[in-house]
């Protein structure tokens, strides 16, 4: 009988194999005296089947990893796109179109570019409206807390 023969003997018979330098390990379900006795007789043969086995379950595995990795962005490419999404949510510090609400994230581009966390806060009048400020540098103080729309971002 084969090396390879027992190996599917053992296999099918609940045994996992793995290769550890010299040692033959012997998983799962205990093996039959007789298929024990027939598996250290062939022990060397089963390191160099399982052994090569398990490498080219590495390299497959490998390759997996290698092709996923295939037209991912690289470092200096997710830089520019989170480069661009900040300057995307950047807005200036009032503007006239009081439809134009600012969108989640969206900062001052005059106040909050110093901040290490820029605080976000717009506002315009509840009663025609002429546009959006920031609280920061354009605060609200000449009108009453009613008759101002505040926005968080």
């Amino acid at each position: 009988m084969s090396a390879a023969l027992t190996l599917r003997r053992l296999e099918e018979a609940g045994v996992r194999l793995s290769v550890d330098g010299e040692i033959l390990r012997l998983r799962g379900q205990q093996p039959e005296p007789a298929l024990l006795a027939e598996a250290k007789a062939r022990k060397a043969e089963l390191i160099r089947l399982v052994a090569g086995r398990e490498a080219e379950e590495i390299e497959e595995r490998e390759a997996i990893q290698a092709e996923a990795m295939v037209g991912r962005p690289g470092p200096e490419h997710r830089r520019q796109v989170e480069g661009l999404i900040a300057s995307a949510l950047q807005r200036p510090p009032s503007w006239a179109d009081a439809a134009s609400c600012p969108a989640p994230g969206s900062y001052c581009g005059c106040c909050g570019r110093f901040d290490a966390k820029p605080s976000g806060r717009w506002w315009r009048e509840r009663e025609n409206p002429s546009g959006w400020c920031c609280w920061s540098c354009h605060p609200p103080v000449h009108l009453q807390a009613d008759e101002v729309v505040e926005v968080r971002t």
